[in-house]
């Protein structure tokens, strides 16, 4: 359920999964109590405020709009209701790390190659490669997938590169890596180079200059090799009024200033889920747009579609996830098995809050899945430690 793979598989193992955890909740009061810790309850109240705050709203009210958004969260719950141990979680995340290696070497023959062969089509040329799409119809979602593996290869390769699952993890991280850069998605690219440093700064003081310069080689190779990638990269400082110029920037812009005035005028209630296109055509600021389906940015979509109050509960979620993550972090020891998962969570969270500022992952199934998966297995892991039901594996750590 929290492989990288096509969204149909996806939802038919996420409904077998929550028939799972509700057998869990009704036996199992140790999992009731791990179901009711952590973020769950700022989950449940931002749910519950971006779905009744837009019923006051002048626009209809699309409650299944807003359902088919918002069940990709049952991917949290799932993980920290069935991740009962910490041996379980590692395993997950191995499991994930590896499905995502092969679609990453998938990505990479799209790129060179320009056809996806599952799907029987050409791919859009970029430089001197191609768009890949991994498994996915969209570039983007498989850039947003790609972060979430990254950000989890890292973190492991950083716990430890000893032994044959140390290279393993190596490997796994420039694979992924490599995959992540072919979608050419510059949120995702963004929010990878944030996590990364974020990763670097975590290490012991001794591997942070060579993880440093590790990662300033890798931009310096990615850049030479894919020149595509450059004039991708250039392309996000375009911002100008060009009316049929794909190299601009400004319907980015225009679709952030046009959120705004929805989100002005409705503060409170938002415009309501499924209602872009209907406020897009009464709030729109003039000029060219090559797209008009949604805000082009995950916090001012959840400000518009659910008003100002929705969107600080969603930051709250966010805010108590991070504290919570750190303080656990900060009272394990070097070496302890769930310290890299720890790490893990912090990077994923912090790498999709910044891809989100540019681009609506939130909304996007596939990468929402990957993202709540691994911020419940985070939060299962923290639960966990605080029980004191820790693995007591270690490993040859630079975090």
């Amino acid at each position: 359920m929290s492989l990288p793979i096509g969204l149909a598989l996806v939802n038919i193992s996420l409904a077998f999964a929550v028939l799972l955890v509700i057998r869990r909740l009704i036996l199992d009061p140790a999992s009731r109590k791990r179901f009711l810790s952590g973020i769950t309850i700022p989950i449940l109240i931002w749910l519950a405020l971006s779905l009744i705050l837009p019923y006051f709203s002048q626009f209809t009210f699309k409650p299944n709009n807003w359902a088919n958004e918002r069940v990709v969260v049952l991917c949290y719950v799932v993980a920290l209701v069935l991740i009962d141990n910490v041996r379980l979680a590692v395993k997950s995340l191995w499991a994930i790390i590896i499905s995502g290696g092969v679609m990453s070497l998938y990505a990479i023959f799209q790129y060179f190659y320009g056809y996806d062969v599952i799907r029987g089509i050409e791919l859009e040329h970029m430089g001197n490669g191609h768009f890949a799409l991994g498994l996915f119809s969209w570039h983007l979602t498989w850039g947003g997938v790609a972060l979430v593996l990254v950000m989890i290869s890292l973190a492991r390769m950083f716990y430890s590169v000893k032994g044959k699952w140390g290279v393993t993890a190596i490997g796994l991280a420039l694979l992924n890596g490599i995959g992540m850069i072919t979608s050419f998605g510059r949120s995702a690219i963004l929010g990878g180079g944030v996590g990364l440093l974020l990763l670097i700064t975590l290490l012991r003081k001794k591997y942070r200059y060579y993880a440093l310069g590790g990662a300033v080689i890798a931009v310096v190779l990615a850049v030479f090799f894919m020149p595509g990638l450059s004039d991708r990269l250039m392309k996000s400082v375009n911002v100008g009024q060009g009316i049929t110029d794909d190299w601009n920037e400004g319907t980015r812009m225009r679709l952030w200033q046009t959120s705004l005035v929805m989100i002005q005028n409705h503060p409170v209630t938002g415009i309501g889920w499924g209602n872009f296109g209907v406020g897009f055509s009464i709030y729109k600021v003039p000029g060219y747009y090559h797209t008009e389906c949604h805000s082009h940015s995950d916090i001012l979509q959840e400000a518009a579609f659910g008003g100002i109050p929705t969107v600080i509960a969603y930051a709250a979620v966010w805010v108590l996830f991070l504290v919570l993550v750190v303080r656990a972090y900060r009272k394990t020891a070097v070496g302890d098995q769930e310290r890299w998962i720890l790490q893990m969570g912090m990077a994923v969270a912090v790498a999709f809050l910044v891809a989100g500022i540019f681009q609506c992952y939130l909304t996007d199934d596939e990468v929402g899945n990957m993202v709540w998966y691994t911020l419940g297995l985070t939060m299962a892991v923290v639960h966990l430690r605080k029980m004191g039901l820790s693995t007591g594996l270690t490993g040859e750590p630079c975090a």
